[in-house]
């Protein structure tokens, strides 16, 4: 503490005690010190150890900053006594702030209010807890805000980075594949451009094609698949499918039959965002067709974690593909339904 501080600190915890404490002996004793100490304190002849000073600040309804420096940062105190003097009609009169024991006193034509210093400690409680929520809310909300953006740069520079790899390994022309992406809708989302990587390679597209040629594949391949799920909601024994459903079911049916040039960056890449560990792969030539029935599980289960699905591994999940758990299989059912009815 400086020179001028010493001098400062005097004056002002002077000035603070003397607002609720008449005579240093009474605040002496509330601090259980010796009122020699203490007078010493004021004459700025002796400084208070830190843990005196914050309680000779609490006991004194103020701060160590005002005790030191003089500044008022009491911003309750302020806004209280603004408030009250807009609250308090022209004809009474506010008075006694701090003055035995109280915050202050309203006079009117009937006699005083008083406001006591009990009040005015639960209302600045309250201020703090209300303003303490406030504050937390907007700083989770500025920080989560920012940490979505910063995250989604994050994720949208991952993404790139992987689907230029997926384009590399898989000879196709990443900015012909962003075009296209961007071409179609319903595919702003970053990620989608790695869903489009897994169509155009298990759809066995050409991606030498225009981009115009590309997307009306890929929005008729979407439109087939569209008409068979949104059959397969109401199909039962009594319903009757028309030309189309047949039509875009032979269609499926070809598309499930195409087999392409087998791509194992591609597959690596596939099988980590299905979270399949290296402890938990198969190998996939132990079934007849790996890439057929890849397309199966990509057609079924898109790029989302088997987790979801209560899926342990990629063995188990390719083991219900095959067993036709799934939408590849479950159409051929309803077709066999309508068969049956047809027959009978």
């Amino acid at each position: 503490m400086t020179n001028k501080d010493r001098k400062n600190f005097g004056n002002n915890l002077r000035e603070a005690r003397s607002r609720i404490y008449a005579t240093q002996k009474e605040f002496a004793d509330v601090l259980g010190l010796n009122t020699t100490t203490y007078g010493q304190y004021e004459n700025n002849k002796r400084q208070p150890d830190f843990e005196t000073l914050i309680e000779i600040a609490e006991k004194l309804h103020t701060t160590v900053d005002y005790l030191l420096t003089g500044r008022k940062n009491d911003s309750y105190e302020r806004k209280i006594c603004n408030m009250l003097v807009n609250t308090v009609y022209s004809t009474e009169k506010i008075h006694g702030f701090f003055e035995n024991g109280d915050f202050c006193k309203v006079t009117t034509s009937y006699g005083d209010i008083t406001l006591t210093m009990d009040w005015y400690e639960k209302l600045v409680a309250k201020a703090d807890q209300k303003l303490t929520v406030f504050i937390r809310e907007e700083i989770c909300e500025e920080v989560v805000s920012q940490r979505i953006n910063i995250e989604k740069i994050a994720e949208g520079e991952q993404i790139t980075l992987e689907a230029k790899i997926l384009c590399e390994a898989l000879h196709y022309d990443y900015a012909r594949v962003l075009e296209l992406k961007n071409s179609l809708p319903n595919y702003s989302y970053p990620s989608r451009i790695l869903e489009l990587i897994y169509e155009l390679y298990f759809y066995c597209l050409d991606c030498n094609k225009d981009v115009e040629s590309l997307k009306k594949e890929i929005l008729y391949i979407q439109g087939v698949r569209s008409k068979l799920e949104s059959v397969l909601d109401v199909v039962d024994a009594n319903t009757v499918l028309d030309a189309n459903y047949y039509k875009a079911e032979d269609f499926f049916e070809e598309l499930l039959s195409r087999t392409g040039e087998r791509n194992h960056i591609a597959e690596l890449y596939l099988m980590k965002h299905w979270g399949v560990t290296q402890d938990k792969m198969v190998d996939l030539n132990e079934y007849d067709e790996p890439f057929k029935l890849l397309k199966k599980a990509f057609i079924n289960f898109n790029l989302l974690q088997l987790g979801q699905y209560g899926i342990k591994n990629m063995k188990e999940m390719l083991d219900e593909v095959t067993d036709g758990v799934y939408f590849h299989t479950e159409y051929s059912h309803s077709q066999s339904l309508i068969d049956n009815d047809s027959q009978a």
